[in-house]
């Protein structure tokens, strides 16, 4: 019976570690939650678990559609016509206040699904003209919203899988929850040790506004266990009484036992309590209920789901609705009926029920006195007459059967006419019978649940509902491995379990309230005459208060002007990232076209002729570095040693400088400070949130917006390092996920488990990486070439073992040891030395060719260290499995084909067994020295080479012709290219690849297949792909096609193989 019990005694299962106790805890502590009960079914039972249907559920679409309106009637109108009663009626059995409010507590330790769904739906109830509570005026527009209650997201899909809820609540009898203090074994109270402390804290409870004043806040509210353990006073009295139970079985076993610790004492104590609560739950108080005992205890039974099931939540909660009083008594123990301060100051007899909702610091109930009266009051009253009063829209929410097919599935004798659901009240007043079947068109199949089982009902719940509930607290019982007669889970002996059968609600009152055991009657769930304090007399609604007129609350209304300022914010901060990265990417095109322009270093040099130098500050924990100051006219430069200018200082008016000249030992100095060149952080607006999960949503907005613009395509192309930087920001954005989604506002936090697999994967990529061969490198030789390459060559590590075509990482030691690029190694296997062309395409690349190009005046300076990491990838490796392969690179693209010339050239020229035949080369720009070293050592002639030269005039312009006239001339009478001085064929404009591909199956006929890879831009490899599709449709050679795209302004040359 449960984890949201609205006990004030809420108890924590924790570690348990012995501390000198004489009697150790030898059981196994149950959880709090209830996972774990059922051995075999950890989830039976627990919180967040489905609700278990009796019947099969009844859907007007079968999954989650409910029955409205023509085919039942509405829900109020059946309320006004059929179900009411006057209130001044007494019970038929004289059952007790306290009764009803105790199966009040009962339900709300079992079962919660006042916790509305997500997306919100909403069953409105159209309040019919005239209503005497919600339309006076008669307007006829009145609507009730009935928000559906939490579901199971996995049903409601389909009529063989319909919707089931969720409960909210530990579907079992302990009561705990997390409130210790940690002393003595005790639960933490305030400043009275009567009561539990406030609830100021991070508990998630209920703090829903006072209907009657308007006050809202944790202000006032104790930290209950329970959600809902202040919804009003009397369950507030009765979770105070357990609160000080336990507290005061701890007491006792402390005296008992000196030596115990507070872990010893508290988890003795919460087992009494827990068995003390099951024992008065399931033998007193049931019996009261039902006027039937429940069947003997005879063993657990593991194999018997306890789960809660939709009709016991109808049959229990809406029974005992209707016999609520209008008010409720609070006495002494000398049975003297007191009266009660109201909210206006005046004095009433009893306190109003209407009225006490989600009451802070009720003027009634400041003492444990006062709390004693009310439980006295309680008692002592006899509550309202069982009625038929109901609140249909929970019965549709949650899908009920009709009253005759519940029935039927649990084995009741069928009933076939109206004036058989219930004999006595049809002979007594046959009105309500008749008003009802009038409402449901005297069709008796289409009654539902709640109507028929209230209907049934006479002082005592009928047979239907008796069979419910006695199925539901059987099946709690025999389903729950920690029940208290449970011999076999160690938790008491035969003679404890039968002191604790022997304890009554009564013997909870008087050993917490401290009152003659002659002030209450035995059976406090009954008041019969000759019982003590009887009550004035049965409470109506004259002489007390009215209650608070039903107020329609706009939360909206003020707020429009403040939300839409806000909506307008939030929509405009993408533009202003966008904004921003443009700008950024703005400046670093100037900034890349002032690298591109410092071609020469002489005239850099001459620029800054005249320059001082200086030393700059740059921290208090930094060394000052040296520097050139070049003074011209309003603006000040200042240049590192390689004479790239690190600032500039604008002095325009009214600009202030300040000069400080300084005699140190004879050493001058003179200090230049600019006045007020710093940063401004401007405050947000005076943005003060109220709720850190709505400051974590518009973070987690920022922070999205600023990632997302800052990663994408233009704007990593134009500044890398603002994309690496921002890139960063993934863990404040996990950390502000983490913190938003710990709230549960929709449903209970689940990232943790969408986070395990990418934080398995970035560990697992963190270990590789740190076991990767990255070593410290030393560059032999830079060499700048045509078309902004820079040619890198340096010492291969020993153990270095790799395969043409695949591809490094460097990082340079003077740009920063942490940013890694890609590229292709374009030296062979059999070379001793590695090397790397690298195009000059992008920030980090410029900035690599200006680090490595050889200063003004000294060719012997030695180039800045490489950490090498690699090699990756299998690059174009299956070249060789083909007999003839194309080899297609345009631009930087032609990188790892030197490779593979190179080596294929190498194991021909040795006599290695080599399956390819003929190779060609397409395209060419900068590679002429490696491909004439091919070319002289290709005596197999295994590589035929074409060269297309692009970036010339329209294909039969004039002046195309011409040169194309001189070409195949100079070829014809040189056998050497007039552009390229190389052997290998040119062409003029790009490559046509149908037609080469149908002279190849020309040339090359007894070939099978035949591979083409390509590493260019993707317009290129789309059109090569497009020939090798339309080929391949002939029947003769299929073309393989294999390709590597690179983006014109990328850093890196080739991306790993498609």
């Amino acid at each position: 019976m449960g984890f949201r019990l609205a006990l004030a005694w809420t108890l924590l299962v924790g570690p348990w570690v012995p501390m000198g106790a004489q009697n150790p805890i030898s059981w196994e502590v149950q959880r709090f939650d209830g996972w774990y009960n059922n051995l075999m079914e950890h989830r039976w039972g627990s919180k967040g678990s489905r609700l278990q249907r009796l019947v099969p559920a009844s859907y007007a679409d079968g999954g989650y559609q409910p029955f409205r309106e023509p085919h039942l009637p509405n829900p109020r109108a059946l309320s006004n016509t059929a179900m009411r009663d006057p209130t001044g009626q007494a019970s038929l059995r004289n059952r007790t206040v306290l009764g009803v409010f105790f199966r009040y507590h009962v339900l709300s330790d079992l079962v919660s699904v006042e916790k509305p769904g997500c997306p919100a739906e909403f069953l409105n109830i159209h309040i019919p003209p005239g209503d005497p509570v919600f339309d006076r005026d008669q307007s006829g527009d009145v609507v009730l919203s009935f928000q559906r209650s939490r579901w199971d997201p996995e049903t409601g899909q389909s009529p063989s899988n319909p919707r089931d809820l969720v409960g909210g609540a530990d579907q079992r009898g302990d009561g705990s929850d997390e409130l210790r203090s940690f002393s003595g074994g005790q639960l933490a109270s305030g400043p009275d040790a009567a009561f539990p402390r406030d609830a100021q804290d991070p508990l998630r409870m209920w703090t829903a506004p006072d209907p009657a004043t308007g006050r809202r806040g944790p202000r006032g509210l104790y930290a209950f266990g329970a959600e809902r353990g202040n919804r009003e006073p009397f369950l507030q009295a009765l979770g105070l009484l357990w609160f000080r139970y336990h507290n005061l079985w701890a007491q006792r076993l402390a005296r008992q036992h000196p030596l115990w610790g507070d872990e010893e004492l508290f988890q003795h104590a919460r087992k009494r309590v827990i068995a003390t609560y099951q024992n008065i739950a399931m033998y007193e108080w049931l019996p009261s209920f039902l006027q039937q005992a429940p069947p003997n205890y005879t063993e657990y039974r593991p194999f018997l789901d306890p789960s809660i099931s939709p009709e016991f939540l109808a049959a229990s909660e809406q029974f005992f609705s209707t016999m609520v009083p209008p008010g409720v008594y609070m006495r002494n123990a000398s049975c003297h009926f007191q009266g009660v301060i109201n909210r206006n100051s005046s004095v009433s007899r009893a306190l109003r029920v209407c009225n006490s909702y989600w009451s802070r610091e009720h003027p009634n109930l400041q003492r444990a006195e006062d709390v004693d009266s009310l439980l006295l009051g309680m008692a002592s009253q006899i509550a309202e007459r069982e009625d038929h009063v109901v609140v249909e829209d929970r019965g549709r929410d949650v899908g009920l059967p009709s009253y005759t097919k519940a029935r039927a599935t649990l084995g009741l004798p069928p009933v076939t006419r109206w004036q058989d659901v219930n004999p006595a009240l049809f002979r007594s007043d046959g009105t309500v019978l008749e008003a009802t079947a009038a409402l449901y068109s005297q069709d008796l199949s289409r009654l539902e649940l709640l109507p028929g089982g209230l209907l049934e009902s006479h002082g005592d719940p009928g047979p239907l509902f008796s069979a419910i509930v006695l199925d539901q607290f059987v099946r709690l019982r025999d389903g729950d491995r920690y029940w208290f007669e449970n011999s076999r889970n160690g938790l008491f002996s035969e003679k404890e379990i039968a002191e604790i059968r022997n304890t009554s609600l009564q013997d909870v009152l008087v050993a917490v309230t401290n009152v003659n055991p002659g002030a209450l009657q035995p059976n406090v769930f009954f008041w019969h005459a000759g019982d003590p304090c009887p009550q004035p007399r049965q409470l109506s609604t004259e002489g007390l208060p009215a209650c608070a007129p039903p107020v329609m609350r706009a939360y909206f209304e003020g707020s429009g002007f403040g939300f839409g300022v806000t909506i307008g914010i939030l929509c405009c901060f993408p533009l202003v990232s966008l904004l921003s990265a443009w700008i950024v990417a703005q400046l670093w095109r100037r900034y890349l076209k002032r690298l591109q322009g410092q071609s020469r270093q002489s005239s850099m040099s001459e620029k800054f002729v005249g320059s001082m130098k200086a030393s700059e500050w740059q921290g208090c924990k930094e060394p000052c570095r040296p520097v050139l100051v070049h003074l011209q006219p309003g603006q000040i430069h200042v240049v590192d040693g390689r004479l790239s200018v690190l600032r500039t200082v604008q002095l325009r008016p009214p600009q202030q400088v300040h000069l400080i000249l300084s005699s140190n030992r004879g050493r001058r100095a003179l200090l230049l400070r600019i006045c007020k060149e710093y940063d401004l952080a401007a405050q947000s607006l005076s943005l003060g949130p109220h709720s850190l999960h709505g400051l974590t949503g518009v973070m987690l907005f920022l922070v999205l917006a600023i990632m997302y613009i800052f990663a994408s395509h233009h704007f990593r192309r134009r500044s890398f390092q603002g994309f690496w930087l921002t890139h960063h920001l993934y863990i404040l954005l996990y950390v502000l996920l983490i913190i938003h989604g710990s709230f549960a506002l929709i449903q209970l936090p689940r990232f943790h488990i969408f986070f395990l697999v990418p934080v398995l994967m970035y560990m697992g990529d963190k270990l590789v990486s740190l076991s990767q061969k990255k070593v410290e490198i030393s560059v032999v030789k830079a060499e700048l070439l045509p078309s902004g390459v820079t040619h890198l060559e340096f010492q291969r590590p020993q153990g270095f073992e790799y395969k043409s075509g695949q591809w490094v990482r460097i990082a340079c030691l003077a740009l920063g040891t942490n940013e890694c690029h890609p590229f292709t190694l374009t030296s062979a296997p059999h070379e001793d030395m590695l090397s790397l062309h690298i195009w000059a395409a992008g920030p980090w690349t410029t900035r690599l060719r200006e680090t490595y190009s050889p200063p003004t005046g000294d060719s012997c300076a030695k180039h800045p260290k490489l950490y090498l990491d690699g090699p990756f990838g299998e690059g174009h490796q299956e070249w060789h499995k083909f007999e003839v392969s194309v080899l297609v690179g345009g631009g930087i693209g032609v990188t790892p084909f030197a490779s593979i010339l190179k080596d294929l050239v190498f194991m021909s020229s040795v006599s290695c067994q080599v399956f390819c035949r003929k190779i060609y080369f397409r395209q060419f720009e900068w590679l002429a020295d490696i491909i004439r070293e091919v070319e002289e050592n290709d005596h197999q002639d295994l590589v035929s080479m074409h060269i297309y030269i692009t970036q010339l005039a329209e294909k039969f312009d004039l002046r195309t012709t011409m040169l194309y006239i001189c070409e195949r001339h100079f070829q014809k009478v040189l056998n050497r290219s007039l552009f390229t001085g190389l052997g290998s064929i040119s062409h003029l404009g790009r490559p046509p690849f149908e037609p080469f591909f149908n002279s190849l199956q020309e040339v090359h006929p007894q070939v099978q297949k035949i591979g083409v890879f390509i590493c260019d831009t993707p317009g290129m490899t789309k059109n090569a792909e497009k020939a090798c599709q339309l080929i391949n449709r002939q029947d003769g050679i299929h073309f393989s096609h294999h390709h590597e795209n690179f983006w014109p302004p990328a850093q890196g040359l080739c991306p790993l193989p498609s």
